[in-house]
């Protein structure tokens, strides 16, 4: 396999896994605003003592930490990209000359 067809692969698994986070990304952040616009109505209500709120809180709280290693893992993702096709774009300057 040639350094071309190993980088066109990997821009093409890169683009796959980056729309594939970005769709998980955004899914985390609708469950953390839906989940928050409960519990502030909750506590609206004055049922934020209620156990079952509790447990949502924590749920909450985890899916804010979820969103933020999903986001953290599309700066990885998209950093991969920038370096797939900058060596693209050098091995086709390369067989240009």
């Amino acid at each position: 396999m040639s350094e071309r067809d190993y980088y066109t692969n990997q821009l093409s698994y890169l683009e796959y896994l980056q729309l594939d986070l970005i769709g998980e990304l955004l899914f985390t952040e609708i469950d953390v605003y839906e989940t928050r616009k409960i519990l502030l109505r909750a506590r609206e209500f004055g049922m934020a003592d209620d156990p079952d709120f509790k447990g949502l809180d924590a749920w909450y709280s985890g899916r804010k930490m979820e969103h933020s290693r999903i986001a953290d893992q599309l700066e990885d993702v998209e950093l991969d990209l920038a370096h797939v096709r900058f060596m693209l774009s050098r091995l086709n300057n390369k067989s240009d000359e």
